[in-house]
Order: structure tokens, then C-alpha cells, then sequence
């Protein structure tokens, strides 16, 4: 990206001297011909699971492309989706749409030579999001992981986050010994064998 804007500043010549275009003219035709490329592309039989052949650009929505599938080494009913009650987007569109991309501060990063349909997707990002404040009265935190506490598709806790990590949202998190304590819903207790 920083190549590409460079280039936009200078004229078209790059930092290693290599003339990529030749001025306005030059700058503008190669943008324009990205573009219609791009466009060409979208509309394509290979992108036809996204948007059905349109060219219609209302059409185009990022997040058939931008997606996500949380893998699990046991695969099946562990992966999300299709656990937790998420399906995948659609028919040749695996995965949960989700918005970010290269680059961007939401760590989403997928390739950026791109050009398939599936090659937009990302395999990882945050695995989990905390934040703290310290204030008198004791920390106040919140934070939210994709998926959810537990890694049983059968457990109520599988899944469960993952709606608030696709739209940045958070949970309150339980950091106080006595707020641990309150909330647990199981207790386990170990004791050494004979």
C-alpha cells in the first residue's frame, strides 16, 4: 500500500526509479483499468457463489467475500461453522461474513494479491479482546474471545461470544476473586492420590 501510494505522489515512478506510468494521463488509465479489472472479475463465474454474475455494484457486498471459519483439528460439529449455530454464508461460501481486511487495525488481514473467491477469507485474528481500567473502586474490565469458553459443541459455552466478537462488542469480565467465585457454575476440586 505504501508502494502503491508513493507512486500516486510521485507520478508514477518508483522508489527503485522504474517508471510504472507517466503522468495524470498515465496514472489515470492504469487506476481505471484496475478498476474495470476488478469489476470484470466480481461479475465473473468465479465469483458467481458471491454475486450472482451482477454488475450491478449495490450488489457487491464486502462480506461475501471477507469471511472466516474457525477450524478445529477435530473438524466437524468443533469448527464454527458449522457449530455453535452458525451456518456458512452460503453455497460455495464457507465461513461467517465479517468486515476488516488487509491491513486494518481489527488484525483481519487476508491476502492482498487476492483473486479468487475464497482468497479474501482470513484463518486468524484476535483471539481475544481485553480491556482493563483501573479505577478506585478496583479494575473494571471488559473483553470478548471468537467462539466462547468452552470447547464442547454441546456445552451452553460453545459459541457463545462469537456474535460479539463479528460486530466488536464485549462482555463484562469477571476479574475479582469474589465476582469468580459468584459466577462459577461449576467447581472442581483436586485432590493428590494415594
Amino acid at each position: 500500500m505504501t508502494a502503491l501510494r508513493h507512486l500516486l505522489e510521485t507520478g508514477g515512478t518508483g522508489a527503485s526509479g522504474i517508471t510504472f506510468f507517466a503522468g495524470p494521463v498515465g496514472r489515470d488509465t492504469a487506476v481505471l483499468g484496475a478498476v474495470k479489472s476488478a469489476l470484470d472479475l466480481a461479475a465473473s463465474p468465479g465469483f458467481a457463489p458471491a454475486f450472482a454474475g451482477s454488475t450491478n455494484l449495490a450488489d457487491y457486498r464486502w462480506g461475501k467475500l471477507h469471511r472466516i471459519v474457525f477450524r478445529h483439528p477435530l473438524g466437524g460439529p468443533f469448527s464454527i461453522p458449522p457449530g455453535a449455530g452458525f451456518t456458512d454464508l452460503g453455497p460455495g461460501l464457507p465461513g461467517v461474513a465479517t468486515d476488516g481486511g488487509f491491513s486494518a487495525v481489527d488484525a483481519s488481514s487476508h491476502n492482498p494479491r487476492a483473486s479468487t473467491l475464497n482468497g479474501f477469507m482470513f484463518g486468524s485474528g484476535p483471539a481475544r479482546r481485553f480491556v482493563a481500567e483501573q479505577r478506585r473502586s478496583g479494575p473494571h474490565a471488559v473483553q470478548v474471545i471468537p467462539g466462547g469458553e468452552s470447547g464442547n459443541p454441546s456445552g451452553h459455552w460453545f459459541g457463545n461470544q462469537l456474535g460479539l466478537w463479528l460486530t466488536d462488542e464485549y462482555h463484562s469480565a469477571t476479574i475479582k476473586e469474589s465476582e469468580i467465585r459468584a459466577d462459577a457454575s461449576v467447581r472442581l476440586t483436586f485432590v493428590p492420590g494415594p
